[in-house]
Parts: structure tokens; C-alpha cells; sequence
């Protein structure tokens, strides 16, 4: 009995991610964002994929101009104000976008590439970035951390 159960809950697992993989559009295309081409991003267009890399490419030129794509400060979640606070110790040296998925109306998630220097190291992976779009308007509503 135990066999068959771990079977089926296998069975299920393996329909769910390949049904949430279907869902994942690929953005191949993508620039790699660096130290040199960054601050050739100083607009954003009102699309997920823009508006992410405006906030990476502000990142990684070190500005404030990442602010322009957050809520107003006085919404952030409590979540997003403690990611944004260990931002400040990182130094994003690398971006690149990698899917996307809206996972419901007017919410998305996007994969992202990221390198960054914290503490002396250099780390890199992949994580979503999450967004939503408020009063017509797409803005990050959550980093990786």
C-alpha cells in the first residue's frame, strides 16, 4: 500500500511542475546587463520586462533610480522594505531576465540571472523577481533575497 502512495503522490508532483513549466514563457532575447551597458537604461517602459531591468540596471550603476518602479514607499509590504534593506549590502554586478510567468490577472513572476558581491564573495543564481500591476501601473512588488 505504502508503494502506491508514494507512486501516486510522485505522479502528481510530476504533473504539477510540468503543468507550471507550460505556463513559463522563455525570454531568450534578454541582454546580459553589466557595469558597461547599464547606464544606457534610464527609462522604463509600463511592461514587467522593462521595468525589472530598469531597477537592476539602477542597481548595478549604484543610483536611486530603482525607487521609480517600487510602490510608493509608504505600501511597501514589510517583506519588500526587509529585501530592499539587504539589497544595501550587495553589489549587483550582473542581470539578465529569464521567463516569465503571470501566474494570475495582472501578477507576475519573472526568473532573473543575477551576480552579485556580498562580504568579499562572489555568488550568482537564478530567482524570481514579483510583480504587480497597481492602478494601471506594473511595479515590483517583491526581490530576491
Amino acid at each position: 500500500m505504502k508503494k502506491k502512495f508514494t507512486f501516486f503522490l510522485l505522479l502528481i508532483v510530476s504533473i504539477s511542475f510540468s503543468q507550471n513549466d507550460e505556463t513559463w514563457e522563455l525570454l531568450s532575447d534578454a541582454p546580459l546587463i553589466t557595469t558597461q551597458n547599464a547606464p544606457e537604461i534610464s527609462s522604463f517602459e509600463n511592461n514587467p520586462e522593462s521595468i525589472i531591468t530598469y531597477f537592476y540596471a539602477s542597481k548595478i550603476r549604484q543610483d536611486n533610480s530603482w525607487r521609480e518602479v517600487l510602490p510608493k514607499e509608504k505600501n511597501w509590504t514589510e517583506r519588500l522594505r526587509y529585501k530592499v534593506k539587504k539589497y544595501e549590502n550587495w553589489t549587483i554586478k550582473e542581470f539578465q531576465l529569464r521567463k516569465k510567468n503571470e501566474y494570475e490577472k495582472d501578477k507576475m513572476w519573472v526568473e532573473i540571472f543575477m551576480k552579485i558581491e556580498y562580504q568579499g564573495k562572489t555568488e550568482s543564481g537564478t530567482d524570481e523577481v514579483e510583480l504587480e500591476k497597481i492602478d494601471g501601473k506594473w511595479v515590483i512588488t517583491s526581490i530576491p533575497t
